[in-house]
Parts: C-alpha cells; sequence; structure tokens
C-alpha cells in the first residue's frame, strides 16, 4: 500500500513537471508561430499606412475611400481579434491533451498491471 501511494506521488509530480514544462517551453513557442501566421494571413498595415498618408492630405483620399478603408480595418481587426482568440483557446487545448496523453502514456510502461491494478512499481 505505501508502494502504491509512493507511486502515485511521483506520478502526480511527473505530471505537473510535464505540465510546467508544457505551458514554459511548447505552448509560447506555438502561440509565437500562430501569431507570426496571423499576421501574415491579416495584414492591416497596408490599410494603416494609407489611412495616415490620407491623414495630412485631403486631396489623397475621399471621405468615400476613407470610409471604405476603415470599415475594412474594423472588419479585419475583429477577425484578427476572434481568430486569435479562438487559435490560442484551441492550442493550449491540443497541447494539453498531447501532454495529457504522453505523461499517460509513459505511466503505462512504468506500471505492472494485473485486471486494471497497480500490482508494482518500479522507479519512475
Amino acid at each position: 500500500m505505501l508502494c502504491l501511494m509512493t507511486c502515485i506521488y511521483r506520478l502526480q509530480d511527473h505530471f505537473e513537471n510535464v505540465q510546467l514544462i508544457a505551458d514554459t517551453t511548447t505552448l509560447p513557442h506555438a502561440m509565437q508561430y500562430l501569431r507570426t501566421r496571423i499576421a501574415e494571413e491579416l495584414d492591416l498595415s497596408q490599410l494603416t499606412e494609407r489611412l495616415q498618408k490620407g491623414k495630412g492630405q485631403p486631396t489623397t483620399l475621399t471621405s468615400s475611400e476613407k470610409l471604405e478603408l476603415w470599415d475594412r480595418l474594423k472588419i479585419l481587426s475583429m477577425q484578427l481579434l476572434i481568430f486569435s482568440t479562438y487559435l490560442w483557446c484551441i492550442q493550449y487545448v491540443i497541447s494539453q491533451i498531447f501532454f495529457s496523453l504522453k505523461f499517460y502514456g509513459c505511466v503505462s510502461s512504468r506500471f505492472h498491471t494485473n485486471g486494471g491494478f497497480a500490482v508494482g512499481c518500479d522507479n519512475a
């Protein structure tokens, strides 16, 4: 019974370490990649640049063109916000599932099972 409790505490500690590694290394790297890809797909710099050029020179853009640029900028900004939030959540869930499965795969190789009950404990 003592061996089983020791194994459970070791497994819990191991799981927390794996979770910490996932949160501090893998997830930020994946988020940076997602951020770069989203910025490439939803590039707002051209719209803001055209609006800034038209700001100082009233003859460059008509008011209807400015309004159209603002509308496109608002729509793309909302898409960027929603898309980024959605992808961040999905990436977080996927990484949690991946590391949990990796953890449980590691756990199953360390225990000898008999009918679903742990009967032995290797040094984890």
